[in-house]
């Protein structure tokens, strides 16, 4: 297989790194940056389902490869459950948002990564938790 005009050899095993799959960008304009309303679509938006009142024209999206946003692997050996589990993470995390407030206690850039077969902060993420004002 050529990639890039370099020729990858017959065995050869690869990784490819989510984490740098979802900060390229080429597919994800200002990928640095939390804006989870880029995975909305324009209708969701437009009804104001993205709770910080940000219009479609707003929200930088990704090109739209299939392949650009691989939290549960991709092809078809992708993980079965992954429809339920992205569900069921924003039922669960639509109830805590609405009802409580979390800010990481450090900036962001005092994170340190620990890069095993998924990415996980090295020693968690202290965070802040207050009841919203309803």
């Amino acid at each position: 297989i050529v990639v890039h005009g370099k020729t990858i050899p017959k065995g050869v095993e690869a990784a490819v790194p989510p984490y740098c799959v979802h900060r390229n960008e080429k597919h994800w304009p200002r990928s640095g940056e939390f804006i989870p309303e880029r995975h909305l679509s324009a209708a969701d938006l437009s009804s104001g389902v993205g709770r910080r009142g940000l219009s479609p024209d707003d929200v930088p999206r990704g090109d739209g490869h299939p392949f650009a946003f691989i939290p549960f692997s991709a092809g078809p050996r992708n993980c079965i459950g992954q429809r339920f589990a992205m569900m069921e993470l924003k039922v669960i995390l639509m109830g805590v948002l609405f009802n409580f407030k979390v800010e990481p206690k450090i900036p962001m850039d005092q994170f340190h990564a620990n890069p095993e077969v998924i990415l996980r902060p090295w020693k968690g993420v202290p965070c802040k938790v207050h009841y919203r004002d309803q």
